[in-house]
């Protein structure tokens, strides 16, 4: 479900190609990190990471409604998650942590790139 279906591999790749828009460290993805996460990645894999969590959950969500990921769907939800944990940091006083993890994709929350 997570990778071999021919579904989710179409949504993997257009996610790769997504963050590369973004310049995030990002490959194709083998079944491997997936499931883990990417651990050989310097500067991005805190972002890159949960990106790839909160796709697997996207995509577990699909399954059970019988529809196909779409990746406009999942920029969407990242949307939301961005505007979430904005809020939580500004209340904890920790913006600058917060900034920093979504920094590279700062430019484009304002634009219709994501």
């Amino acid at each position: 479900m997570l990778y071999y279906c021919d579904m989710t591999k179409t949504f993997w790749e257009a996610f790769c190609s997504w963050l590369g828009e973004f310049k995030i460290n990002s490959h194709p993805f083998s079944m491997t990190e997936i499931l883990f996460g990417v651990l050989d990645v310097e500067d991005d894999w805190i972002i890159l990471n949960h990106l790839i969590l909160i796709a697997k959950y996207y995509i577990y969500t699909c399954k059970l409604q019988k529809v196909n990921p779409i990746l406009q769907v999942y920029k969407a939800k990242i949307r939301t998650v961005y505007q979430v944990e904005k809020k939580i940091a500004t209340r904890r006083n920790k913006s600058t942590k917060h900034y920093g993890k979504w920094e590279k994709l700062l430019p484009h929350f304002s634009s219709d790139m994501i």
